[in-house]
Order: structure tokens, then C-alpha cells, then sequence
């Protein structure tokens, strides 16, 4: 059996940054000595230093994936069986099935042609029919939504306004992606800007009032052991992903910064190509992917893949098009549509060496 690696270039690789191995391994071996495996120090040293990294007087409170994060965004503001949510007809599954688990019913809105996030006049329109609950924004590849016009939208038919910033994390414009809606939820899946050794996530609110009940919901609506005043859940952040994310925290910036100076890299060399790039170089977009789009998008994810090059798909279908959500797809996203049948990621993460991106950009 042959040890070879599928690919000369993976689409993404935990081990590029090898300064972080040494740190983490300690840290590993710190938590299973100490033996408190959920909530304790290194979870509460998480979510004093991630509220901190965002200002604003911002609360953290750390849960187990950022599908849970979502949830409990959904859950705090009392959303219920019926209640409708506007959702980006591209973006994650996760980000519809959160409403759907709580038995609401998401409403999919149809994306810019450029950016890939939700178009602000389709939701606007969509607003005036459905009358929403909440809306979530998903800052689409670490691309930072412009928030002002969505926070009046949301002001103007009075609904809750929900970021998912999965994908963006550190991303700015004038205040970090996270602090301009009610809420925001983040995920920090291994492969995120600021990623885990598995699944974790957060909820991220300056409101008190959000922020204490997401806290309840996340433990089993406990106080303290045993004091339980609502309904909740377990959603808990183990002690092993704070203590990583607690390392990782404070390089994230260099690693942005890494991403975009890779995507620069990206856009110079690859502009006069039969290729859509995405929608201009954005100083305070954080690059959690690179996607082009190609009109024989198939063809050429086979061609690199000839040429030991892995490329991923974010995403094949929109949501108006998967089975899963058929159920509540009401008029087709024809821009989301066309886009999911184009796009392709390139590999685009710190530590990627500058052969194997030239290696990219010659294939």
C-alpha cells in the first residue's frame, strides 16, 4: 500500500504553521494533566480574550460547534415554529438547518453577482412579504458584509439581525465582523482562520441581556449545578479547543494578513484568465477562501487535479437546490444558482509556500 499523498498540494494542510506545534502540544498536555475537561480556566481564558480581541464591550460565550453557536443566536431571541428567517441562498447548510431545528422556516434570499452575500434588495423585498423574524448575514468567505445598510433594513421592519461569521473571523471595517448585528455566531472548525483541533464555536453579543441567556441555554439552563431556571441544552466548549484556540488567538492577524497577501498574489497573477476573481481585493476581507468562478468549472477542478493540485467546492448547490431544503424553497435563486455551478477554491492558507502557489498559478 502505497504512503503517497493524493496531492502535491493539498487544499489545506493543519501542520503548515509549525511554530504553533510546540505551543500547542504543551498546551494539550496541560489540559489532561489538569483534568477539567469542560468549562474551567482555559474556557473562560478564551472567551475573556476573544471578547477582548473584539472590543465594544462585547460578551463570549464559548459552545461546542458553530452550528451551535447559531441555535442559540435563534433561540435567545425566541424564535419559534413558524417564525421566518431571511438566509443567503449560498452559504453552509448549517446556517438554514439552525432555523429548521427550531422549527422555523427559513426564507432563501438570492446573492449579489459579485459578492456572493445576501443582495440587500432582495432581502428588503423579501422583508415586505414575509414579515421576518431575523435576518442572518453570512460574511461569505471572509468578504465583511456592508453592514450600516443592514442594520437600518433590519431597524425598518424591526427584526433581529444575526451575523454568521464563520468564515471572517478578525475581518474589518471600521468594527470587527461580529459587532454590527444583535449577535454573531462563529465556528471554529479546524480548517476556520481561527481553527480548532475539532469542532468548537461561540456566540458573540454586547447585548447583556442576549448574552446571559445564550449562557443559560448552552449548560442546560443552569445558574448553577443543579439551578436549572429554562430549558436548555449542552453546547459546552471542551477544555482541549479553548486551550488551542487560546494559543492560536493571538497570531490571527498575522494569519489574515498571510491570507490576503496570498490572495493578492492570486488576483495579480491570475487576472488575465477566462476567470471570474472575486470582486476586487478587500483590504479588510480576511480571505477565508479563494473562489474563482469558471463557466467549465468541472473541467478545470479535474485539469489541477492532474497536476496534484486538491481544489474544494463553497458550494456545489445553492440551498434552493439541495433535497434537504426543498421543503421550503419557495421561488428559485437563479444568481446563487449559476454561481454554486462555477465557483472553485483555491488552496489559500498561511503557511502555503510561495513555490506551491506559483505551482497553482502556472497550472
Amino acid at each position: 500500500m502505497s504512503s503517497a499523498k493524493p496531492y502535491d498540494i493539498p487544499f489545506f494542510d493543519p501542520h503548515a504553521d509549525e511554530a504553533m506545534r510546540a505551543p500547542i502540544q504543551s498546551k494539550v498536555l496541560e489540559v489532561l494533566e489538569d483534568g477539567q475537561y469542560l468549562g474551567g480556566k482555559h474556557v473562560n481564558d478564551f472567551e475573556s480574550s476573544f471578547a477582548a480581541f473584539h472590543g465594544n464591550n462585547q460578551q463570549v460565550i464559548a459552545c461546542s460547534s458553530g452550528t451551535a453557536a447559531l441555535k442559540l443566536c435563534l433561540q435567545s431571541i425566541h424564535i419559534q415554529p413558524g417564525d421566518i428567517v431571511l438566509v443567503p441562498a449560498l452559504t453552509w447548510v448549517a446556517t438554514a438547518e439552525a432555523v429548521i431545528a427550531l422549527g422555523a422556516i427559513p426564507v432563501f434570499v438570492d446573492i449579489d453577482k459579485n459578492t456572493g452575500c445576501m443582495r440587500l434588495e432582495a432581502a428588503d423585498k423579501c422583508c415586505q412579504k414575509e414579515n421576518p423574524k431575523a435576518i442572518i448575514i453570512v460574511h461569505l468567505y471572509g468578504f465583511l458584509c456592508e453592514m450600516a445598510p443592514w442594520q437600518e433594513l433590519a431597524k425598518k421592519h424591526n427584526c433581529a439581525l444575526i451575523e454568521d461569521c464563520a468564515q471572517a473571523h478578525g475581518a474589518y471595517r471600521n468594527s470587527f465582523a461580529g459587532t454590527f448585528g444583535d449577535m454573531a455566531a462563529f465556528s471554529f472548525y479546524p480548517t476556520k482562520n481561527l481553527g480548532a483541533i475539532g469542532d468548537a464555536g461561540a456566540v458573540l453579543s454586547s447585548n447583556n441581556h442576549l448574552a446571559d441567556r445564550v449562557r443559560l441555554l448552552a449548560n442546560h439552563g443552569q445558574t448553577a449545578r443543579h439551578h436549572h431556571i429554562i430549558p436548555g441544552d449542552n453546547y459546552r466548549m471542551d477544555a482541549m479547543q479553548a486551550a488551542v484556540l487560546n494559543v492560536k488567538l493571538p497570531r490571527l492577524p498575522y494569519y489574515n494578513q498571510q491570507r490576503r497577501l496570498l490572495a493578492e498574489q492570486y488576483t495579480t497573477a491570475l487576472q488575465h484568465l477566462p476567470i471570474k476573481l472575486p470582486d476586487s481585493f478587500q483590504p479588510f476581507a480576511v480571505y477565508h477562501l479563494y473562489v474563482l468562478r469558471c463557466a467549465e468549472r468541472d473541467l478545470l477542478e479535474q485539469h489541477l487535479a492532474k497536476k496534484g493540485i486538491q481544489t474544494s467546492l463553497h458550494y456545489p448547490r445553492a440551498l434552493t437546490a439541495l433535497q434537504s431544503m426543498s421543503a421550503y424553497v419557495k421561488e428559485n435563486c437563479p444568481v446563487a444558482e449559476k454561481w454554486a455551478s462555477e465557483c472553485l477554491s483555491l488552496p489559500l492558507y498561511p503557511g502555503l509556500q510561495m513555490s506551491a502557489q506559483q505551482q497553482i498559478i502556472d497550472a
